[in-house]
């Protein structure tokens, strides 16, 4: 194949043509047309069962569990220890980033 070599001139002519098509269209879009590529979902809210539940303890963690005489990472996310005002027992309780998934 051809080698590309700098050409003078060639940067100019470019940034003309760049600048004749900008001062063309005049910073206007034509979206009467315009159909969306994506389309996303709605956000939903769900309930995780922590909204009766105070919240003592917060910290970013990484949770390991020990199987067939290994560790295995189980996840990163916010380990909480949550109080019920029922007079239940605490809990501790462990999310990972962005799935929200339990992971302890």
């Amino acid at each position: 194949g051809q080698s590309q070599h700098f050409r003078p001139g060639t940067l100019a002519s470019t940034q003309e043509k760049l600048q004749k098509s900008q001062n063309s269209s005049a910073g206007e879009l034509d979206t009467s047309n315009f159909t969306p590529q994506v389309s996303l979902a709605e956000i939903k809210e769900f309930t995780t069962g922590e909204e009766e539940e105070e919240t003592a303890f917060e910290c970013r963690a990484k949770l390991y569990r020990f199987t067939d005489n290994e560790w295995k990472d189980r996840g990163v996310g916010e380990l909480k220890i949550l109080i019920n005002s029922t007079g239940r027992p605490a809990r501790v309780v462990m999310r990972r980033d962005f799935i929200l998934n339990i992971c302890a």
